[in-house]
């Protein structure tokens, strides 16, 4: 856990000497998304004690950007981490979840689409999407309920056609 803040903050200093908060990107802020939720809680917390590493994440969130507020909360969640470990959080902590709403980064990402979006982000549509996103998270490449690039449809036909060669043998 600490080697990877470390690196975060070493690259976040080298970065802000040579560049200003408006042409931050994502991977100033999180070179690569965290792994474990352990990681999730570390990276929160500096949001939370850190209020201008807050600031400048909210401006290099804002570079991942969307069509949709649903594109850009999707995006910048992936930037942060991975869907395995969104796959273990819910809006409000349902079903023996993680509160996603009780982080730092829940406020963050709401500011930067609300800057990506203005006007058309309302509290009630962020709601929506977070609650969509996490979701849809577990089912996705790396989510706890991942099946593989196969299908439902893919999986039946496989084990339909492997009972068919059992019976002709």
């Amino acid at each position: 856990m600490q080697p990877m803040m470390l690196e975060i903050l070493q690259s976040i200093r080298s970065k802000r000497t040579n560049k200003h908060k408006s042409q931050l990107i994502a991977e100033d802020i999180i070179p690569a998304p965290v792994a474990s939720k352990e990681d999730l809680k570390q990276f929160d917390k500096r949001l939370l004690d850190n209020k201008e590493f807050a600031s400048d994440a909210v401006a290099g969130f804002c570079s991942v950007g969307g069509d949709t507020i649903g594109q850009s909360v999707r995006s910048i969640m992936k930037k942060v981490a991975t869907a395995r470990v969104w796959s273990s959080y819910s809006r409000v902590g349902k079903c023996g979840k993680e509160a996603f709403n009780e982080l730092a980064l829940y406020k963050i990402i709401y500011r930067a689409c609300k800057r990506i979006h203005g006007g058309a982000l309302t509290e009630k549509s962020y709601i929506h999407v977070v609650m969509e996103a996490l979701r849809h998270f577990p089912h996705q490449k790396g989510g706890c309920q991942w099946k593989g690039s196969m299908g439902k449809k893919a999986e039946s036909s496989v084990l339909s056609s492997s009972s068919e060669d059992e019976e002709d043998t």
